[in-house]
């Protein structure tokens, strides 16, 4: 339940700065543990799951232009938002 249905979690690509944050998040634990503890990273991310957050911890690791695929995502998403938004604000004016 709390790894795909939850309400409370988003869905979608990640944002530039939930990556930003993730990759301070994971040094961290590397840094003070030795290993990720992937609760206590989720723990930091609201709205993210564990297993959302290792997914794209992995992605951003592999070579190949995983990142650049992460990056198409968020330009997805945030185009999304942007439609959406401006046709909430067009809907509202009447």
């Amino acid at each position: 339940y709390r790894s795909s249905v939850d309400p409370s979690l988003e869905k979608g690509a990640f944002s530039a700065r939930e990556v930003s944050a993730l990759r301070s998040f994971v040094a961290a634990e590397l840094r003070d543990f030795g290993r990720v503890r992937w609760w206590r990273v989720r723990e930091k991310l609201p709205g993210r799951s564990k297993i959302q957050a290792r997914s794209v911890w992995r992605s951003l690791g592999r070579a190949g232009g995983s990142a650049a695929r992460l990056r198409a995502g968020q330009a997805r998403a945030e185009a999304v938002a942007r439609r959406a938004a401006a046709s909430m604000a067009g809907s509202c004016t009447t």
